[in-house]
């Protein structure tokens, strides 16, 4: 989830699904569906989860999907709150599709990105998108969810406007087009270099846009949002020769040098400007499709173009849709499971979009563009989009377990960007070699840890371990200079004092652990006692976590239901306060013991919010919080695992049922919160599977309550790991013993190398409380 930095810090939790139509790609009779087949990229794009539907490659660089409006960042100078609908670029109740841009985020609850936006139109030329009330009187067009077809790898619509078929496609660097007009000599593709997603009128710094020949276009975009110096370069050709193209520039500038020699509105190859739109026109009367192929490339056109060659050389369309579907198998054949059609396409969606991001920033020669602007060349492959404060709770322990190599790479990445980083610290949220410095903690350290600690070890552990120990001591950082000297951030210095405390603690036990292994224990002595730092939040009087001041006092006010002015980042204190991922006994004693946070746990998922708390939050309605514990939220992800650790482990098994019925269903409006990157979904895959891993750093999962029939891991390693649930029924939800490898598994939790060695885990389902 993503701080909205403009509006209060909000607590997100949603409504959700209704039974809403939607259409997959077709599997032929008579054949088992493959894995692929049961993903269904319209999950999500819904109201709160914030996915878009088009066509990706598994982590990507090009995310090509359609774009449903043009909604602006801001309306008279002022945030427009609509705006955060369209993080994705599409919402599943729009009318109309604008066009089909490159890239997307998937998941977000802030945005950037739709770049190079493309969209074919037939009939008389029309230059502005038009708008949602007014659609006819632009190039948009209607669209319904009959004509939608979906698939990993593939998108397909009716626009029905022109009577134009729209497929999309992609390979790692390379969208592909498949535009079937109608038979006229007044065909047209749009290219808007303005569109984007929360777009506002000085965003676009600078684009340009070269004709190289009748069929070959190249250019670059510059952009200032949430990546401050943004660049990409693009190289787009065509199946079939265009017959005429033209331009469109909306800003006059005060100067314009001496360009005004040339007619640069109609055949001109050489356009720049902030503001530009282009077409290319193309006699389709023979009935050919065309087909555009647009590579994308974080260095330069010459990069793209090369990309475009290695990647995207021929012009079948269907044979690189059956590339891209390959490739999504082969990602997610990793895990096979057994259960109904609605649980493998939860569960295969779900690994989807858990393999959408980090994503590809690097062109296939090995160049980059790094945090300096400077460009590198690696001989792994560079991933940017870290979305950390959401993603290492499950995503990254995910690809731990199940693409240790990639998320190796992963760790590679976050290394070099702590090598060019002018303020010494590895990636708190980056994308596009920029660092956005969105939400708290510095969560890089988890995702470092974690690999250390479960021997992913394919880099430089040591200057692993120094970027983490240099991270967590820039005191010019959000606080954490005071949080060194007094043990927590005092509330006058930071909105968010208490959470970003508490995320610091645990951030600081993931580098002991690291330190520990390394064996390093000076450091290991030093960051230990820094993860205690939660205890100096913990509110005896109260019973919650709660906002001190510099002179040490608890502030006044205290509200635990509120998400407002309390000292919580997008949450409160009945959610945040069991932010101790790393050391539950410590967090149970001060709870008062076993019975008291049974007790707590159990107000939390049964409690009765009160109007007031709705009106302190965007979006949000009782439909989509399980009493006051909120899923569709980062920070809770662990709660129903605490269970484990009173004397009710029941009731993780119970309540994690729960929240797989209840937050996921195969809808549009299916997800129950924003996505974010991956990290809704990891925790689906892992819950269902059984364990999940409450505190990364640690080599252990908590066992819960698989939801699968049965379930085979292919281990990197060469070795299966299954998991089997015996007597599974939707009311069987209670787990009477485990087996591991035939023998009794009693402990609570399961180790990471027990997975690793291969293997059968043994769940015995009953109906019956134990």
């Amino acid at each position: 989830m993503i701080q909205k930095t403009v509006r209060a810090i909000c607590l997100l939790s949603f409504p959700l699904a209704a039974t809403v139509s939607f259409s997959q790609a077709k599997t032929s009779p008579g054949r088992n569906k493959s894995a692929a087949e049961y993903v269904n990229p319209i999950i999500g794009t819904q109201r709160m989860g914030h996915t878009y539907p088009g066509a990706t490659y598994p982590f990507g660089m090009v995310q090509l999907s359609p774009d449903t409006d043009t909604i602006p960042y801001a309306v008279d100078g002022k945030y427009n709150p609509d705006v955060y609908k369209y993080c994705a670029g599409y919402q599943y109740d729009d009318k109309t599709i604008v066009g089909f841009s490159h890239t997307h985020f998937s998941g977000t609850g802030h945005s950037d990105l739709g770049d190079f936006l493309l969209m074919p139109t037939a009939g008389p030329l029309q230059m502005n998108p038009g708008t949602s009330t007014d659609p006819k009187g632009g190039f948009r067009s209607a669209f319904s969810h009959n004509s939608e077809e979906t698939q990993a790898g593939y998108y397909k619509v009716k626009l029905d406007d022109d009577d134009i078929t729209a497929e999309l496609t992609s390979t790692a660097r390379v969208g592909i087009h498949k535009y079937s007009f109608p038979k006229t000599e007044n065909a047209h593709v749009i290219l808007d270099m303005m569109s984007g997603i929360y777009n506002y009128d000085a965003k676009n710094i600078w684009t340009f846009i070269r004709v190289i020949n009748d069929s070959t276009v190249t250019g670059y975009r510059q952009t200032n949002g949430w990546g401050r110096t943004r660049v990409l370069y693009f190289a787009m050709t065509f199946s079939k020769k265009f017959t005429q193209y033209g331009t469109k520039d909306y800003n006059r500038s005060v100067y314009r040098g001496f360009w005004g020699k040339f007619d640069q509105s109609k055949n001109f190859p050489d356009i720049a400007g902030s503001k530009i739109r282009m077409y290319f026109d193309f006699n389709t009367t023979d009935g050919k499709p065309v087909i555009v192929k647009f590579a994308l490339s974080p260095v330069s056109t010459e990069g793209a173009l090369n990309n475009l060659k290695v990647e995207a050389p021929g012009w079948n369309f269907d044979q690189y849709r059956a590339a891209a579907t390959a490739a999504w198998n082969r990602e997610l054949d990793k895990i096979k499971i057994e259960g109904s059609d609605e649980e493998k396409t939860n569960f295969y969606t779900s690994m989807y979009h858990a393999f959408i991001n980090p994503t590809v920033y690097q062109d296939v020669d090995g160049s980059y563009r790094g945090l300096d602007q400077n460009i590198h060349k690696a001989a792994f492959t560079n991933y940017s989009t870290f979305s950390l404060w959401d993603t290492y709770r499950a995503l990254h322990p995910f690809f731990n377990l199940i693409q240790p190599k990639r998320n190796s790479d992963m760790v590679k990445s976050m290394l070099a960007h702590f090598d060019q980083s002018v303020e010494h610290m590895l990636p708190v949220w980056s994308h596009h070699a920029n660092e956005n410095w969105c939400m708290s903690g510095y969560h890089s350290v988890s995702v470092v840890a974690d690999a250390i600690i479960k021997g992913n070890t394919g880099f430089d552990t040591r200057h692993a371990l120094e970027a983490c120990v240099t991270t967590a001591r820039q005191r010019s950082y959000e606080g954490i200079g005071s949080y060194i000297d007094k043990g927590y951030i005092p509330a006058e210095k930071n909105g968010a004092s208490v959470s970003t405390t508490l995320e610091y603690a645990y951030d600081d036990w993931c580098i002991a652990q690291a330190a520990k292994k390394l064996g390093r224990s000076d450091l290991y002595q030093e960051f230990i006692k820094r993860s205690a730092n939660f205890r100096n939040v913990f509110d005896n009087n109260t019973g919650f976590m709660h906002a001190r001041m510099d002179n040490g006092s608890f502030t006044k006010d205290f509200d635990a239901l509120s998400t407002s002015r309390q000292g919580f980042i997008e949450g409160n204190a009945w959610n945040f306060s069991l932010f101790v991922p790393h050391d539950p006994a410590a967090l149970i004693g001060l709870l008062g013991g076993k019975q008291k946070a049974t007790h707590y746990l159990d107000t939390l998922f049964t409690m009765h919010l009160p109007d007031e708390f709705f009106a302190e939050t965007e979006d949000i309605t009782r439909d989509g919080i399980i009493g006051g514990y909120v899923h569709g939220n980062e920070p809770s992800h662990h709660v129903a695992y605490l269970y484990n650790y009173t004397d009710n482990r029941w009731k993780t098994q119970e309540r994690v049922r729960m929240i797989l019925k209840n937050q996921y269903k195969a809808a549009p409006d299916g997800l129950g919160g924003n996505d974010d990157c991956g990290q809704m979904s990891a925790w689906y895959i892992f819950s269902s599977l059984g364990f999940y891993p409450m505190a990364p750093g640690s080599d252990q999962y908590e066992l819960g309550s698989p939801a699968v029939d049965q379930a085979t891991l292919k281990l990197e390693n060469g070795k299966t790991f299954t998991v089997i649930a015996h007597d599974q029924a939707a009311d069987h939800v209670y787990v009477s013993k485990v087996l591991l490898n035939g023998k009794a598994l009693t402990a609570h939790y399961l180790t990471h190398g027990q997975v690793m060695a291969g293997g059968k885990l043994e769940f015995f389902m009953s109906a019956t409380k134990p």
